[in-house]
């Protein structure tokens, strides 16, 4: 039988033995200090030579006079094997994108936190290489696109596409080897490669890994059965963490998609999958912040679209309803449970913001869907209380990065010039702030979306152009997030 880890045995309590770190020592916010050999400091005896055997007690330090400064340098030693075998370049990827790049994923990063994504992802990466090569290439075009001078980043851009093919090489092969027990480190790489394409270009490729996320998520089966919608629940933290970082982001990805299959409504529509719980999970800390609730109506929205085609009249008003039940205070209090600051009030704008937008978005999505009708002064009235919301979520926030969707549809219906410059900065404020070219590339659809419906109508009493129809007359697979 094993022995227990170290910290399990001075505490003497019963070790899960889990490696790299025991489950037990995780949970209760303890240092595990594993299962190897420790090594104890014993007064520096001698072990050769003359004075063999030899132990010496420590020198006083001599006084020295205050005008006298001593500085003295400390070669330290990584105390981590893993990091001892990668190149003072790769740890320096490494350590930006655990102390950057992981900022733009999250609202709050809490390396001290009892339990942390980041941590965990940092330990599982040492031994699946595809997952450490995507982290890896994430870190290079995070870096690169921080920089302003391309010409002098050159030597970072080889770096990240030499990365990305490793882990693309390496991820083929996990695929070809799919297990049960190796399920979540596909969904894990599948989901980083994902972020990959969306630093790079933010274009097309994206999709394709998170689509081949949520299929094998359908797959997993009762596995996936224990995913509960709050921490307190019970299930594995790390695993429901994947799960729904992945379905939140396909779903909003699915928004300005050219396309939306049946096999993506029957995939979110699987009760197994249990779409609701990931969306309750992801609200907390996910950069998206989205209200699980309106999440969901996006969802429902997709399917009744699928289901009626040109849906009835009541179904688009069951689903207006649903949107307009959502209360944003109520929502911004109970997130104050799960956030490390009082973030009441950006809460509040984020939420509103989301809710004006949700209407934007399935007033153009289903052409029945709202019963005062989509007047030009009604759309713009709520183009101005989107950007009334957003305005008031400053860059300093760690919840401006939450603004992109709403504004980004706010955006996408304004006529009014104003509001769409007002957009634009916005956008471009978020670019500067986050580097990832995803926002970039959304930024450009939208003008040229803009330039569309503005083209004159060839029939003078036909409808306004729909400008989700013209995002997906692009052809193009933007995320507005």
């Amino acid at each position: 039988m094993p022995s227990a880890c170290h910290t399990c045995r001075r505490r003497r309590v019963k070790c899960d033995f889990r490696t790299p770190k025991c489950g037990r020592c995780e949970k209760s916010g303890v240092e595990c200090l594993g299962y190897g050999k420790l090594i104890t400091w014993v007064q520096g005896v001698a072990s050769r030579g003359k004075m063999m055997g030899k132990s010496f007690e420590p020198s006083s330090a001599p006084s020295v006079s205050r005008s006298t400064e001593i500085r003295i340098q400390v070669q330290r030693t990584l105390m981590d094997p893993f990091l001892q075998d990668l190149s003072s370049e790769a740890r320096h990827y490494l350590n930006h994108f655990y102390s950057r790049v992981w900022e733009d994923l999250v609202i709050y990063h809490l390396p001290m936190q009892t339990w942390n994504p980041c941590s965990e992802l940092y330990w599982r990466s040492q031994t699946c290489p595809a997952m450490f090569h995507a982290i890896m290439a994430m870190a290079a075009y995070h870096r690169y696109n921080l920089i302003t001078s391309k010409e002098r980043a050159q030597g970072i851009l080889v770096d990240a596409l030499q990365w990305k093919q490793g882990a693309l090489i390496r991820f083929q092969t996990m695929l070809s080897q799919v297990h049960p027990t190796t399920c979540v480190q596909v969904l894990v790489c599948s989901m980083l490669l994902a972020n990959v394409d969306l630093l790079e270009s933010g274009r097309d490729t994206w999709q394709l890994h998170l689509d081949s996320a949520v299929r094998l998520i359908s797959l997993m089966g009762p596995g996936i059965r224990s995913l509960a919608g709050r921490p307190e629940h019970g299930g594995n933290l790390f695993d429901q963490w994947v799960i729904s970082s992945i379905l939140i982001q396909s779903i909003f990805g699915l928004t300005f998609s050219p396309s939306v299959g049946h096999h993506h409504l029957s995939i979110l529509n699987n009760p197994t999958v249990r779409v609701l719980d990931s969306l309750v999970f992801a609200e907390g800390n996910h950069f998206l912040s989205c209200p699980a609730e309106l999440a969901s109506c996006i969802v429902l929205a997709f399917q009744t679209q699928e289901d009626f085609g040109t849906p009835c009249r009541d179904a688009c008003h069951d689903l207006y309803e649903s949107v307009q039940q959502f209360d944003p205070a109520a929502w911004a209090t109970a997130m104050q449970c799960w956030t490390p600051v009082n973030d009441y009030r950006e809460r509040l704008h984020i939420g509103s913001a989301y809710k004006t937008a949700v209407v934007l978005y399935l007033s153009r999505m289903l052409p029945n869907f709202s019963p005062g009708g989509c007047t030009p002064e009604r759309q713009t009235g709520l183009v101005q209380a989107v950007i009334g919301h957003i305005s008031q979520v400053p860059p300093s926030s760690a919840l401006f990065k939450s603004t992109i969707w709403s504004s980004f549809v706010a955006g996408a219906e304004a006529t009014d010039p104003h509001h769409r410059e007002w957009v634009a900065a916005h956008l471009d404020a978020i670019s500067a702030q986050i580097p990832w070219n995803t926002t970039v590339t959304a930024t450009e659809a939208l003008r040229e979306v803009w330039r569309r419906v503005d083209l004159p109508q060839t029939e003078p009493l036909s409808a306004p152009r729909n400008w989700i129809q013209e995002f997906r007359h692009l052809k193009v697979a933007v995320f507005p997030a």
